[in-house]
């Protein structure tokens, strides 16, 4: 990350399109989603049939009813972060308009500050601490975004000067 010293430490408001739980469609796995909350949260089912019950809910009702998923915690703690990526990745791949937002954001801190005492996937308002794996994914997939672009366009600047 390059680093402008520009740092968004919260995703509400202007910047609430990074949030999980932003109502938006998001397809993953052949089922659509309200939400990539709602799609996280049901990745920890077994089956589709089972995952469609969180197609139609909220965010916050994702959450509540991801709690209550029978998982082995060991495994889902293991994959946990990869789902994630793969879910904000879809997110963001799905929409223009979200990846503009995304790109928008070049150089720029990303940390999902909240009231809630998440530390693992942000960092707690209140304490200032957490591991900010969410605002970590969102830094990455715009990175390797922007870095693929840079690369295409070089190979494209390469090829037309030999056309």
């Amino acid at each position: 990350m390059s680093g402008n010293g520009k740092v968004i430490d919260s995703f509400r408001g202007e910047y609430s399109i990074f949030s999980n739980l932003n109502e938006c469609v998001i397809k993953f796995g052949g089922l659509e989603f309200r939400n990539s909350e709602a799609c996280f949260q049901a990745q920890k089912c077994a089956t589709d049939e089972e995952k469609l019950a969180f197609c139609k809910i909220t965010g916050v009702e994702a959450k509540h009813l991801g709690r209550k998923v029978k998982i082995d915690v060991q495994k889902w703690n293991s994959i946990k972060y990869y789902i994630m990526y793969a879910v904000v990745q879809e997110k963001f791949k799905q929409s223009e308009k979200k990846n503009k937002k995304l790109m928008d954001t070049e150089g720029m801190l990303l940390i999902e500050g909240n009231d809630h005492g998440d530390t693992y996937w942000g960092v707690c308002n209140k304490t200032k601490q957490g591991e900010n794996k969410l605002g970590e994914i969102l830094m990455t997939i715009r990175d390797r975004y922007l870095n693929d672009t840079a690369m295409q366009n070089v190979h494209n600047e390469i090829y037309a000067n030999f056309m």
